[in-house]
């Protein structure tokens, strides 16, 4: 018992020992990351001082060809998996149709998952949308300029 003891102050003090509180760091890239966010945020501040913060217009054209974009692939994949299932089904035996049913399951799933995210995107964009056109027609009755 004394010799495990022993050995495990042993192994303490050489761990503690062994532990350096001495950081190596070197300043030069420190500042260098620091600089570089700073100029970050003076590239934002100084767009925003000449009145030309994000424009809301393009993005809004982005956001819409991205979505029309992914919700095509999205459609074509559903379709041609469909026509790929029930071809597969109509020509199959019995066997093979129990199989390609216990595929639908997935598939149907899938589906609705998929369209059921386009559908929430598309709610969340027209309702940012609506906020926005809403508080620019409060702030243009009420003559303030900005």
């Amino acid at each position: 018992m004394k010799k495990i003891i022993l050995n495990l102050t042993v192994i303490i003090i050489t761990i503690l020992l062994c532990c350096s509180t001495q950081v190596y760091a070197d300043d030069t890239i420190s500042s260098e990351i620091i600089g570089g966010g700073e100029g970050f945020l003076d590239i934002g501040k100084g767009a925003y001082a000449n009145n030309k913060p994000l424009d809301e217009g393009e993005l809004n054209i982005t956001s819409k060809e991205i979505f029309n974009v992914l919700f095509a692939i999205a459609a074509i994949l559903a379709i041609g998996v469909g026509l790929v299932i029930g071809i597969q089904f109509i020509t199959g035996s019995v066997d093979e149709k129990a199989k390609i049913k216990e595929t639908l399951v997935p598939y149907i799933v899938g589906c609705v998952v998929i369209f059921s995210a386009f559908t929430i995107w598309k709610i969340v964009i027209e309702i940012g949308n609506n906020v926005e056109s809403t508080d620019t027609a409060y702030i243009s009755s009420k003559n303030i300029t900005i």
